[in-house]
């Protein structure tokens, strides 16, 4: 099971799942086949050119769920991460069930399959509270402030390389839109006087 959320003009994308977590802090993959009983939580996938093979745990032994999202920029300067949830603890019975606490019960045969029944709207409305909304504002700001960060080293070696070739101080402060002083007070320590 997974979110899929994509921003208006595409350059984020998400990815999220809820997965099973235990008291060891092993999570299950959120993989979940026919073959493996219900009361029991895929942890480890093993392949091989001719089959698949799988550790499982115990549902019965299931704390909590963790809700994982796979993120991407693709802009400028690309890059992808993780982000992992605090836990949403497993209460011990139906009278501590608290969905809008960040509270469930589940029996043990749809511990795996959580996202898929009636609390995907609990798990999904976090989701989008804890995580994307605001999420892709900030990415875009640290992206512009990388921008930035690139165009003040281009700009320090553009004026290195005009005073190298004999350019003025009134002439690299009329290039870059300051007074021939302002350029000097900024860029004089280039080594270049």
């Amino acid at each position: 099971m997974g979110w899929i959320h994509d921003s208006a003009d595409g350059e984020f994308w998400h990815e999220a799942t809820v997965l099973p977590e235990f008291p060891d802090g092993t999570r299950g993959t959120g993989t979940t086949l026919g073959r493996i009983p219900d009361d029991q939580v895929i942890v480890k996938e093993h392949w091989t050119a001719d089959e698949a093979s799988y550790e499982t745990r115990p549902a019965a032994e299931c704390i909590g769920w963790r809700i994982v999202c796979d993120c991407s920029f693709q802009g400028a300067h690309s890059r992808s991460t993780r982000w992992v949830s605090d836990l949403f603890p497993r209460v011990p019975s139906p009278k501590a069930h608290r969905p809008e606490a960040g509270r469930f019960w589940v029996a043990d045969d749809d511990v795996a399959f959580v996202s898929d029944g009636p609390l995907e709207e609990a798990f999904l409305a976090a989701w989008h509270r804890l995580h994307l909304v605001g999420k892709d504002s900030l990415i875009r700001l640290e992206q512009a402030q990388a921008a930035v960060k690139e165009a003040e080293t281009q700009l320090r070696e553009a004026v290195a390389t005009a005073r190298h070739h004999g350019a003025s101080w009134e002439a690299v402060g009329q290039a870059t839109g300051v007074s021939r002083q302002a350029a000097h007070e900024r860029w004089a320590k280039l080594g270049e006087d």
